[in-house]
């Protein structure tokens, strides 16, 4: 049981997972960018949690990190049902 949740475990970290959260008000959109090391040129992973509460995860997370955050309220922002989305 044990070498099956570690097999699931690495193939959710190696294909990305998709989390769903409950329904609650979300006031801006992250994102966090994770790196092999500290002077951060090698990504290794990405975390988004969007506006509509959903979160994706690639990769792997490392303490080498930077976040990004997009009001839902900023007006290049849109709306899918994927997130917000900037419209540069």
């Amino acid at each position: 049981m044990k070498k099956l949740l570690i097999i699931t475990a690495i193939a959710a970290t190696i294909t990305g997972i998709t989390i769903s959260k409950p329904n609650a008000a979300v006031s801006s959109e992250t994102h966090t960018f994770y790196y092999a090391d500290a002077a951060k040129t090698q990504l290794v992973g990405e975390y988004i949690f969007t506006c509509n509460n959903d979160s994706f995860l690639e990769g792997q997370q490392t303490p080498y990190h930077t976040t990004t955050t997009t009001p839902c309220s900023d007006p290049g922002c849109f709306e899918t049902d994927q997130g917000c989305y900037n419209d540069f």
